[in-house]
């Protein structure tokens, strides 16, 4: 762990720990959450989110670098989550959590949802609740991906995408040619992750 210049912290409050990593993150939101106009129905929608991230992440989900099982870190945004992948998780198993996270939230057509997936450098950071969370420019990233994917469509930033490819073919991996625009004028390329009556969905 790096070493971090102390500053002076409020009395009984711990330093905030951090960990420079490189890992996938993928973001995911519910298609129009805010019109969920009362409590009630909000909560019924986030209750059902995370029955499904129970079910298929619970044991994975506590980030701790000491173990040698692969860990989540999970931050929830409001209207969805993002999934922080550690660093060992491999691609295969990444890419299977994902589209089986996506088949459980779309399958019974409760709501459509949309997915960011991207791959950058990021800080894992203890807060001052002693939660474990993420920040920089990998999760940043993520969260622009998801902004440009439609109802019920998986988009991956191309620097993952074509790492994959390299590795091996994903026929699932659809190249998006146009850059697409994003935050600050910048434009990224993008690529459509599906699979014909799986998961997924081709828009553009």
């Amino acid at each position: 762990m790096p070493n971090i210049e102390p500053y002076q912290y409020p009395r009984g409050k711990k330093a905030p720990k951090f960990l420079d990593i490189t890992n996938v993150v993928c973001f995911f939101d519910i298609v129009g959450f805010t019109k969920k106009t009362t409590n009630q129905e909000m909560k019924k929608v986030i209750k059902k989110i995370e029955d499904d991230m129970e079910e298929l992440l619970w044991e994975d989900f506590n980030w701790n670098e000491r173990k040698k099982r692969n860990d989540l870190i999970l931050i929830p945004t409001g209207d969805g989550y993002g999934i922080g992948f550690h660093p060992s998780i491999n691609n295969d198993r990444i890419l299977s959590t994902i589209t089986d996270l996506y088949k459980r939230l779309v399958d019974d057509d409760v709501f459509k949802i949309r997915m960011g997936i991207a791959k950058g450098p990021n800080i894992r950071h203890i807060d001052w609740n002693e939660i474990v969370n993420l920040f920089g420019y990998g999760i940043n990233l993520a969260s622009r991906v998801v902004n440009l994917a439609a109802p019920n469509q998986i988009l991956m930033h191309s620097d993952y995408a074509d790492e994959l490819l390299k590795i091996k073919k994903n026929p699932d991996l659809h190249k998006i040619n146009e850059p697409m625009q994003i935050k600050h004028g910048d434009a990224i390329i993008v690529y459509n992750y599906y699979r014909v009556g799986e998961f997924g969905v081709s828009i553009r």
